[in-house]
Protein backbone atom coordinates (compact mmCIF):
# COMPACT_ATOMS: atom_id res chain seq x y z
CA UNK A 1 0.00 0.00 0.00
CA UNK A 2 1.35 3.51 -0.71
CA UNK A 3 1.99 5.92 1.75
CA UNK A 4 -0.63 9.01 1.54
CA UNK A 5 1.97 11.35 2.31
CA UNK A 6 4.10 10.55 -0.27
CA UNK A 7 0.65 10.32 -2.57
CA UNK A 8 0.44 14.14 -2.15
CA UNK A 9 3.59 14.73 -2.28
CA UNK A 10 4.19 13.57 -5.61
CA UNK A 11 1.42 15.97 -6.69
CA UNK A 12 4.03 18.90 -6.21
CA UNK A 13 6.29 18.26 -8.81
CA UNK A 14 5.17 19.95 -12.44
CA UNK A 15 4.23 17.66 -15.11
CA UNK A 16 6.51 17.21 -17.77
CA UNK A 17 6.80 19.49 -20.68
CA UNK A 18 9.25 17.85 -22.98
CA UNK A 19 9.51 13.98 -24.07
CA UNK A 20 12.92 13.59 -21.85
CA UNK A 21 15.38 10.68 -22.84
CA UNK A 22 14.82 7.16 -24.76
CA UNK A 23 13.13 4.59 -22.63
CA UNK A 24 13.79 6.42 -19.23
CA UNK A 25 11.98 9.64 -20.29
CA UNK A 26 14.54 11.26 -17.90
CA UNK A 27 15.11 15.13 -18.42
CA UNK A 28 11.91 15.94 -19.52
CA UNK A 29 11.06 19.14 -17.89
CA UNK A 30 12.73 21.94 -18.83
CA UNK A 31 12.08 25.46 -17.20
CA UNK A 32 13.48 29.26 -17.26
CA UNK A 33 12.94 31.94 -15.59
CA UNK A 34 14.55 35.22 -14.98
CA UNK A 35 15.32 36.82 -11.45
CA UNK A 36 14.97 40.31 -10.94
CA UNK A 37 16.54 42.26 -8.24
CA UNK A 38 14.73 45.20 -8.28
CA UNK A 39 16.85 47.82 -5.63
CA UNK A 40 15.89 51.35 -4.11
CA UNK A 41 18.46 53.94 -3.15
CA UNK A 42 17.86 57.07 -1.43
CA UNK A 43 20.95 59.56 -0.29
CA UNK A 44 20.53 63.28 0.57
CA UNK A 45 22.86 65.42 3.07
CA UNK A 46 22.01 69.24 4.34
CA UNK A 47 24.84 71.23 5.54
CA UNK A 48 24.63 74.41 7.50
CA UNK A 49 26.66 77.43 9.14
CA UNK A 50 24.96 79.33 11.82
CA UNK A 51 28.31 81.70 11.45
CA UNK A 52 31.62 81.54 10.33
CA UNK A 53 32.45 79.60 13.57
CA UNK A 54 29.24 77.01 13.91
CA UNK A 55 27.72 74.55 11.05
CA UNK A 56 26.47 71.33 11.01
CA UNK A 57 25.31 68.77 7.96
CA UNK A 58 22.24 65.61 8.51
CA UNK A 59 22.84 62.89 5.80
CA UNK A 60 20.67 59.95 5.29
CA UNK A 61 20.97 57.04 3.25
CA UNK A 62 17.92 54.23 2.56
CA UNK A 63 18.79 51.09 0.53
CA UNK A 64 16.41 48.37 -0.19
CA UNK A 65 16.82 45.57 -2.69
CA UNK A 66 14.89 42.05 -3.27
CA UNK A 67 17.35 39.76 -3.81
CA UNK A 68 16.96 37.64 -7.22
CA UNK A 69 15.52 34.09 -6.85
CA UNK A 70 12.77 32.28 -8.60
CA UNK A 71 9.52 29.91 -8.04
CA UNK A 72 10.13 27.85 -11.06
CA UNK A 73 7.37 25.33 -10.32
CA UNK A 74 5.31 28.20 -9.07
CA UNK A 75 3.52 26.23 -5.80
CA UNK A 76 6.74 27.26 -3.73
CA UNK A 77 8.14 23.33 -3.81
CA UNK A 78 10.92 23.80 -6.11
CA UNK A 79 14.40 23.00 -4.34
CA UNK A 80 15.39 26.67 -3.80
CA UNK A 81 15.45 29.32 -1.57
CA UNK A 82 13.28 32.42 -1.17
CA UNK A 83 13.64 35.89 -2.17
CA UNK A 84 15.84 38.08 0.36
CA UNK A 85 14.32 41.27 1.20
CA UNK A 86 17.08 43.65 2.68
CA UNK A 87 17.66 47.04 3.02
CA UNK A 88 19.23 49.84 5.67
CA UNK A 89 18.78 53.02 6.63
CA UNK A 90 21.42 54.87 8.17
CA UNK A 91 21.81 58.71 9.38
CA UNK A 92 24.61 60.80 10.84
CA UNK A 93 23.87 64.26 12.44
CA UNK A 94 27.46 66.07 13.10
CA UNK A 95 28.28 69.48 14.67
CA UNK A 96 31.22 71.54 14.75
CA UNK A 97 32.18 74.65 17.19
CA UNK A 98 35.55 77.14 17.06
CA UNK A 99 36.25 78.45 20.15
CA UNK A 100 38.46 81.61 19.89
CA UNK A 101 41.67 80.61 17.79
CA UNK A 102 42.71 77.74 19.40
CA UNK A 103 39.74 75.33 20.08
CA UNK A 104 37.42 73.33 17.92
CA UNK A 105 34.89 70.72 19.48
CA UNK A 106 32.85 68.40 17.53
CA UNK A 107 29.47 66.19 18.47
CA UNK A 108 28.73 63.28 16.07
CA UNK A 109 25.47 60.96 16.16
CA UNK A 110 24.60 57.87 14.19
CA UNK A 111 22.01 55.25 13.88
CA UNK A 112 21.85 52.18 11.39
CA UNK A 113 19.56 49.92 11.00
CA UNK A 114 19.60 47.14 8.52
CA UNK A 115 16.92 44.19 8.12
CA UNK A 116 16.81 41.38 6.54
CA UNK A 117 13.84 38.60 5.43
CA UNK A 118 13.88 35.40 2.81
CA UNK A 119 10.82 33.31 3.56
CA UNK A 120 10.67 30.19 1.61
CA UNK A 121 8.36 30.32 -1.46
CA UNK A 122 5.83 27.97 0.38
CA UNK A 123 6.17 30.23 3.55
CA UNK A 124 2.75 29.82 5.81
CA UNK A 125 2.38 26.48 4.18
CA UNK A 126 -0.21 24.37 6.13
CA UNK A 127 1.33 20.64 6.25
CA UNK A 128 -1.76 19.19 7.05
CA UNK A 129 -2.43 19.44 3.27
CA UNK A 130 0.04 16.73 3.02
CA UNK A 131 -1.29 14.32 5.44
CA UNK A 132 0.71 15.41 8.70
CA UNK A 133 -0.31 15.64 11.29
CA UNK A 134 -1.93 18.87 13.35
CA UNK A 135 0.80 18.38 15.92
CA UNK A 136 3.64 19.32 13.52
CA UNK A 137 1.69 22.39 12.04
CA UNK A 138 1.25 23.66 15.90
CA UNK A 139 5.13 23.76 16.88
CA UNK A 140 5.82 24.56 13.28
CA UNK A 141 3.79 27.63 13.77
CA UNK A 142 5.48 28.08 17.17
CA UNK A 143 9.18 28.18 15.58
CA UNK A 144 8.31 30.89 13.37
CA UNK A 145 8.93 28.60 9.80
CA UNK A 146 5.43 27.25 8.35
CA UNK A 147 6.47 26.28 4.76
CA UNK A 148 6.68 22.86 2.73
CA UNK A 149 8.99 19.90 4.06
CA UNK A 150 11.92 18.76 2.46
CA UNK A 151 11.82 15.39 0.38
CA UNK A 152 15.43 14.12 -0.18
CA UNK A 153 15.01 10.92 -2.83
CA UNK A 154 17.82 9.25 -4.47
CA UNK A 155 18.62 9.72 -8.15
CA UNK A 156 14.77 12.21 -8.07
CA UNK A 157 14.48 15.49 -7.92
CA UNK A 158 14.39 16.59 -4.55
CA UNK A 159 11.08 18.47 -3.08
CA UNK A 160 10.51 21.54 -0.91
CA UNK A 161 12.63 24.06 -0.26
CA UNK A 162 16.69 24.02 0.95
CA UNK A 163 16.17 23.50 4.51
CA UNK A 164 17.75 27.06 5.99
CA UNK A 165 15.59 29.34 3.75
CA UNK A 166 13.74 31.03 6.00
CA UNK A 167 16.14 33.81 7.52
CA UNK A 168 15.24 36.74 9.05
CA UNK A 169 17.62 39.69 10.85
CA UNK A 170 17.08 42.59 12.89
CA UNK A 171 20.35 44.71 13.45
CA UNK A 172 20.42 48.23 15.32
CA UNK A 173 23.75 50.55 15.75
CA UNK A 174 23.73 53.99 17.33
CA UNK A 175 27.04 55.69 18.30
CA UNK A 176 27.89 59.19 20.00
CA UNK A 177 31.37 60.67 19.43
CA UNK A 178 32.45 63.82 20.96
CA UNK A 179 36.10 65.79 20.80
CA UNK A 180 37.61 68.53 21.73
CA UNK A 181 40.97 69.84 20.09
CA UNK A 182 42.85 72.73 21.63
CA UNK A 183 46.16 74.16 20.44
CA UNK A 184 48.43 75.89 23.11
CA UNK A 185 51.90 76.28 21.95
CA UNK A 186 53.40 73.22 20.52
CA UNK A 187 50.70 71.31 21.61
CA UNK A 188 48.16 69.99 19.97
CA UNK A 189 45.69 68.34 22.14
CA UNK A 190 42.55 66.08 21.39
CA UNK A 191 40.70 64.65 24.19
CA UNK A 192 37.10 62.49 23.24
CA UNK A 193 35.10 60.46 24.22
CA UNK A 194 33.35 57.01 22.07
CA UNK A 195 30.24 55.26 22.80
CA UNK A 196 28.06 52.71 21.23
CA UNK A 197 25.33 50.14 21.64
CA UNK A 198 24.74 47.18 18.99
CA UNK A 199 21.72 44.86 19.18
CA UNK A 200 21.53 41.75 16.91
CA UNK A 201 17.92 39.62 16.19
CA UNK A 202 18.45 36.96 14.04
CA UNK A 203 17.11 33.12 13.09
CA UNK A 204 17.64 30.58 10.12
CA UNK A 205 15.10 28.21 10.74
CA UNK A 206 16.98 25.16 9.53
CA UNK A 207 15.00 21.71 8.55
CA UNK A 208 11.77 23.37 9.99
CA UNK A 209 8.81 21.52 9.42
CA UNK A 210 11.11 18.71 8.63
CA UNK A 211 13.90 17.05 6.37
CA UNK A 212 13.15 13.61 5.24
CA UNK A 213 15.50 11.40 3.21
CA UNK A 214 14.76 7.85 1.06
CA UNK A 215 17.34 5.87 -0.73
CA UNK A 216 17.20 3.12 -2.60
CA UNK A 217 18.39 0.92 0.24
CA UNK A 218 14.88 0.44 1.97
CA UNK A 219 13.64 -1.04 -1.74
CA UNK A 220 16.42 -3.45 -2.77
CA UNK A 221 16.41 -6.83 -3.25
CA UNK A 222 15.75 -10.02 -3.28
CA UNK A 223 18.85 -9.92 -0.17
CA UNK A 224 18.46 -6.33 1.42
CA UNK A 225 21.97 -6.48 1.98
CA UNK A 226 23.69 -6.78 -1.14
CA UNK A 227 23.43 -2.97 -2.70
CA UNK A 228 23.11 -2.04 -6.45
CA UNK A 229 19.37 -1.97 -6.93
CA UNK A 230 16.37 -0.71 -5.35
CA UNK A 231 14.39 2.39 -6.59
CA UNK A 232 14.63 5.86 -3.80
CA UNK A 233 11.13 6.50 -5.45
CA UNK A 234 9.97 3.50 -4.87
CA UNK A 235 10.94 3.66 -0.97
CA UNK A 236 9.61 6.92 -1.12
CA UNK A 237 6.05 5.75 -2.17
CA UNK A 238 5.77 2.91 0.87
CA UNK A 239 6.80 5.68 3.03
CA UNK A 240 10.10 3.98 4.29
CA UNK A 241 12.40 6.32 4.98
CA UNK A 242 15.83 6.08 6.04
CA UNK A 243 16.29 9.67 8.06
CA UNK A 244 14.21 12.57 9.02
CA UNK A 245 14.64 15.39 11.44
CA UNK A 246 12.93 18.89 12.19
CA UNK A 247 14.80 21.60 13.76
CA UNK A 248 13.56 24.03 15.81
CA UNK A 249 16.02 27.09 16.35
CA UNK A 250 15.74 29.36 18.96
CA UNK A 251 15.78 32.81 17.95
CA UNK A 252 18.30 34.93 20.14
CA UNK A 253 18.47 38.54 20.46
CA UNK A 254 21.87 39.97 21.46
CA UNK A 255 22.91 43.61 23.01
CA UNK A 256 26.48 45.14 23.19
CA UNK A 257 27.99 47.98 24.15
CA UNK A 258 31.04 49.80 23.76
CA UNK A 259 32.83 52.63 25.95
CA UNK A 260 36.07 54.67 25.42
CA UNK A 261 38.10 57.80 26.32
CA UNK A 262 41.17 58.69 24.74
CA UNK A 263 43.46 61.50 24.98
CA UNK A 264 46.33 62.62 22.58
CA UNK A 265 48.82 65.37 22.57
CA UNK A 266 50.82 65.97 19.64
CA UNK A 267 53.98 68.09 20.88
Amino acid sequence: MMDPIALNVLKLYPAANGTGLPNTAQNNLAIQSVPQSPTDRVDFKVDHNFNTNRRMFVRYNRFKQATAAADFWGNGAAPSDGIMYWGSHNAAADYTETIGANTIINIRGGLSLFTAWRPAFSYGYDVTKLGFSQALQDVTLKTGAPRIPRFDIQDYNSVGPNNGSTYTSDNVAYSLVGNVTRISGKHSMKFGADVRMFTLGFAQFGSSPGNFSFTRGMTQGPDPRVAGNGDGLASFLLGAGTSGAATHRIKPSDMSRYYAMYAQDDY
